[in-house]
């Protein structure tokens, strides 16, 4: 939901953030080297600053790309991709040297667990134990579209979203905007990565804390239209068909049963998409026989008639 939320802020601009998952694993970083210097802390205090530095280091994480593609023109898309592959290079540096766990095995690149004040809690809702990562996306995505909605800035993004040299005329700072939001698309991500380490089961910075989660995250984005509630409904049913997916698992079902249902879903909710852009619903008014009945008749010129 939040890595969602993240593309789509960009979305609004017209630009496209797909460097989600890198500023997902630089937040968790942050965050993670928080956790671990600043182990002594209470778990409020500790939280807070994890969450302050992990939208920090997205939103830092970004600010190459952001530049790049203000003052130089060149294409965020291509700039965010490749820094995705930095991310991960970064990532194995710091698990196996200086936060190597020396009890990880295998291919997983992994530290040692975090502190375990640093766990967000859970609530249960008719048995269903359900995390507060999911409160924190919901919040956010309320507060996104009362920001786009209600506030200059959104208005001065939806007008350079529609077309920059409209809102270079209209006197906005495009270059400045430009920046600024997708610094803060970075942020969101970065958001994302210390949600998902500290409110999931896997509690340290690991590539197994993401499993294409920011691609993900981009691809429901696109599905919902940019819209950030509908970003947030709509990372609720794909994470559920994924959820289902997993739990076919266990019962010896094929993990491609999973992915073909996901992908289905992708294809007919695109296709609804694409026949609701060229169409749209209007309410006729129901025709009154009797008053055309009673009206005079108009007059017409012969040459409309005979045109008509």
């Amino acid at each position: 939901m939040v890595t969602g939320l993240a593309a789509a802020i960009a979305i609004k601009l017209g630009a496209w953030n797909v460097g989600v998952e890198g500023q997902f694993f630089m937040g968790a970083w942050a965050a993670a080297g928080i956790a671990f210097a600043l182990d002594g802390l209470s778990g409020p205090p500790l939280l807070t600053l994890m969450f302050m530095g992990a939208t920090g280091a997205g939103a830092v994480w970004m600010l190459i790309p952001a530049l790049a593609r203000a003052y130089l023109n060149i294409s965020e898309i291509l700039t965010t991709l490749m820094l995705n592959f930095v991310a991960m290079a970064f990532l194995a540096y710091w698990t196996t040297g200086p936060w190597r766990d020396p009890r990880s095995q295998g291919a997983v690149l992994a530290t040692p667990k975090l502190p375990e004040q640093t766990r967000l809690p859970t609530t249960s809702i008719a048995g269903v134990e359900i995390g507060f990562g999911i409160f924190i996306g919901l919040v956010l995505a309320i507060l996104l579209t009362t920001i786009f909605r209600k506030s200059v800035l959104g208005y001065m993004v939806t007008t350079v979203g529609a077309s920059e040299r409209a809102g270079a005329y209209a006197g906005i700072k495009v270059r400045r905007l430009l920046v600024t939001v997708l610094l803060a698309s970075g942020a969101a991500a970065g958001l994302a990565g210390v949600t998902h380490m500290t409110g999931g089961a896997i509690n340290r910075y690991s590539t197994s804390l993401s499993s294409n989660t920011g691609y993900m995250g981009i691809a429901v984005a696109v599905l919902a239209g940019g819209s950030f509630l509908g970003t947030a409904a709509m990372a609720l049913v794909v994470g559920a068909i994924v959820a289902a997916g997993n739990s076919l698992r266990i019962l010896d079902v094929g993990s491609e049963l999973g992915r073909f249902g996901l992908t289905g879903f992708i294809l007919v909710i695109a296709a609804v998409g694409e026949g609701l852009s060229r169409y749209r619903l209007v309410r006729r008014r129901p025709i009154d026989a009797a008053n055309i009945a009673d009206s005079p008749p108009t007059a017409t010129n012969s040459t409309e008639d005979t045109n008509t």
